[in-house]
This record gives C-alpha cells, sequence and structure tokens, in this order.
C-alpha cells in the first residue's frame, strides 16, 4: 500500500449548522479504505464509511416525531442487502468507490426524495444520482489510490440501515438509526 498524504481539511460546504444527511454506514471495508478516508477525507472522523441517501435532508430543527415516523416505515419496507464495492471512480474532486447494485441505491434516494420533494439530493445540483462511497478529496489522490485499493476489490459490505446524521455544534453527529427488514 502506498502512503497516502495528509490533505488540508478545506472548510466544507457540507458543514453547515443544522444540516442532516441520510446515509447507509458500510462496515468492515479493510484498513486500506480506512487510512485513505482518515487521511483525505475531512468527514472521516465524524462520519463511518458510507453511501449517500439523501443529503442534505430537513434542517436539524424540522426532524421531529412525525418525520422520524415516516423514515422508520419507509426503510422497515426495505429488506436488507449485500452491497458491493467494484471499482474506483472519480469525480472532479472527489475519488470514491462504487457501489453495486446502483440502481438499488438510486431507487432507495429516489423513494425518500418523493416523500420530501422539496430537498432533492445535492440540491438539485446534479443531474444524476450516482451512487457513490467517497474514499477521498482531491483529483491528485485518484491514481494512488486506484493503484492502492483495485486489488482488494470488490469488497462486500452489508447495508442493514439508514442512519440520520446532523451538523451540529461543528461536528457530524449519528441522530437516528431505520433498521432495513430481514
Amino acid at each position: 500500500m502506498s502512503s497516502p498524504s495528509a490533505v488540508p481539511e478545506p472548510a466544507s460546504p457540507h458543514a453547515v449548522e443544522g444540516r442532516t444527511a441520510l446515509i447507509i454506514p458500510l462496515d468492515g471495508l479493510g484498513a486500506q479504505v480506512e487510512t485513505w478516508r482518515l487521511r483525505a477525507d475531512p468527514i472521516a472522523p465524524d462520519i463511518p464509511p458510507h453511501v449517500t441517501v439523501l443529503f442534505p435532508f430537513l434542517p436539524l430543527d424540522l426532524l421531529d416525531d412525525a418525520v422520524r415516523d415516516r423514515l422508520r416505515s419507509l426503510f422497515a419496507s426495505v429488506s436488507a442487502r449485500e452491497v458491493r464495492l467494484t471499482a474506483v471512480g472519480t469525480f472532479p474532486s472527489v475519488v470514491w468507490l462504487k457501489p453495486e447494485p446502483g440502481a438499488w441505491l438510486v431507487e432507495l434516494t429516489g423513494r425518500v426524495w418523493a416523500q420530501w420533494p422539496d430537498h432533492p439530493p445535492y440540491e438539485g445540483a446534479h443531474d444524476e444520482i450516482i451512487p457513490h462511497l467517497t474514499v477521498a478529496h482531491g483529483a491528485d489522490h485518484a491514481d494512488a489510490v486506484l493503484a492502492d485499493l483495485t486489488p482488494v476489490l470488490p469488497i462486500v459490505a452489508r447495508a442493514e440501515a439508514v442512519h440520520l446524521f446532523a451538523f451540529h455544534d461543528g461536528s457530524w453527529t449519528d441522530r437516528a438509526r431505520f433498521p432495513f427488514s430481514g
């Protein structure tokens, strides 16, 4: 494994007081993935490796029992399943792993978005939903991440629940867990 260099921690556009995210944490991805995340993803200390379902979600002050009940019901109707991380991909400033089945993840985002149509994924900034697990910020990491992680792919994890994370008082915290069925 090559040695990833640390990147400066830029002010994240995601770190906005009261912002929330619905994510599917994936455990057991291995030391190489975790090394890259901790060194090159500023949110890694606060948020586990994950695939985003919907970001941003409702502001923290709007999350009441009725919203939590709707989320609990929605996700309880979804079966837990295996997720395979199969390839390294890049966006202009992010290096990520591709989760499969991607269509299932896009459908899940669509189901949540249909319930809260005023909260499109990434505030409507992208025409297409591309499920991904962020590994590093900075395009300069792409070649090294590709070299380090391609030999260990696919990585298999289990998607068992959606978690609600909120940015409050300077950090992201896990506020609720909504299990899938089975």
